[in-house]
C-alpha cells in the first residue's frame, strides 16, 4: 500500500512537473526539480508584466457578502495564519515592521501577541505584494511574492470592525 502512495505522488509530481505535457524552452537543460527548471526557462522565455502589483485579499466576510463568501470558499485561513505566525515565531519567515522596515523579531511578536487588541482569529487581511511574469513559451503567468503584510481587525467600543492594523510584514 505505501509504494502505491508513493508512486502516486511521483506520478503527480511529475505530470505537475511537465505542465500538462507542454515542452519547455530547448535550450534549458534537464533539471532535477522543477524549481531549478523554471528558475533556468524564466530568464529566457518571461516578459515582465507587472514588477509591482500591491493588492489585499480580505480574510473575513464580516458582513456575510454573498461574493466575498464565495471568493473565500477555498480558503483555509487558520493554516494560512498559521504559516506565517509560525515561520516568523521560527524565524523561518523575515518579517519586518510595517512602519519602519525595521527587523520584527520573536521579542516583537510576543508583544504583538500580549496586545489584548491583537487576535489570531481577528487577522482580516492579507496584502500582497508581487511580481507578474509571463512565460512566452509555455503560455504561463507566473506570480512572485516579494512579500505579503499582515493585517488584523480593530473594533470600536461597539464590537464593530473598525478596519484593520498592520502587525507585520513578511519578505521572501
Amino acid at each position: 500500500m505505501k509504494n502505491i502512495i508513493v508512486l502516486s505522488l511521483s506520478l503527480c509530481f511529475i505530470i505537475a512537473c511537465n505542465k500538462g505535457g507542454k515542452k519547455v524552452a530547448e535550450d534549458c537543460p534537464r533539471y532535477e526539480t522543477c524549481k531549478e527548471k523554471l528558475a533556468c526557462c524564466q530568464s529566457k522565455t518571461t516578459v515582465t508584466a507587472a514588477d509591482t502589483i500591491i493588492y489585499d485579499v480580505a480574510l473575513n466576510n464580516s458582513l456575510s457578502d454573498e461574493w466575498t463568501a464565495e471568493c473565500l470558499r477555498g480558503l483555509d485561513k487558520k493554516t494560512l495564519v498559521d504559516f506565517f505566525i509560525q515561520g516568523v515565531a521560527s524565524e523561518k519567515l523575515k518579517a519586518v515592521n510595517f512602519e519602519t522596515g525595521a527587523p520584527f523579531t520573536t521579542k516583537d511578536l510576543e508583544a504583538l501577541k500580549a496586545d489584548p487588541k491583537f487576535k489570531t482569529e481577528n487577522i482580516g487581511k492579507i496584502q500582497f505584494v508581487e511580481g507578474w511574469e509571463i512565460d512566452t513559451v509555455n503560455s504561463i503567468l507566473l506570480k512572485k511574492i516579494q512579500s505579503a503584510t499582515i493585517g488584523y481587525e480593530i473594533f470600536n467600543s461597539n464590537g464593530e470592525t473598525m478596519g484593520n492594523k498592520a502587525a507585520f510584514t513578511v519578505v521572501f
